[in-house]
């Protein structure tokens, strides 16, 4: 099987969380600027669910944002 597939080695994830503020903060030596990078709030209605899935046997973090 290839290893991108492989769930089974994943952790389990939670079913349920109370998210309300999504920040993406940048401290790696690169080109993008430094610091937080986007911020979202569930109260202003950036989103009102969000949801994690790791991928790629767990080398790929998506945040799925729905309203």
């Amino acid at each position: 099987m290839d290893e991108r597939n492989d769930y089974k080695s994943i952790p389990e994830q939670p079913k349920e969380a109370k998210v309300t503020r999504l920040e993406v903060i940048n401290h790696a030596k690169n080109e993008k600027p430094v610091g937080r990078i986007l911020t979202m709030y569930k109260e202003l209605g950036d989103f009102e669910h969000i949801e994690l899935a790791f991928q790629d046997g767990g080398k790929t973090l998506k945040i799925f944002l729905n309203n």
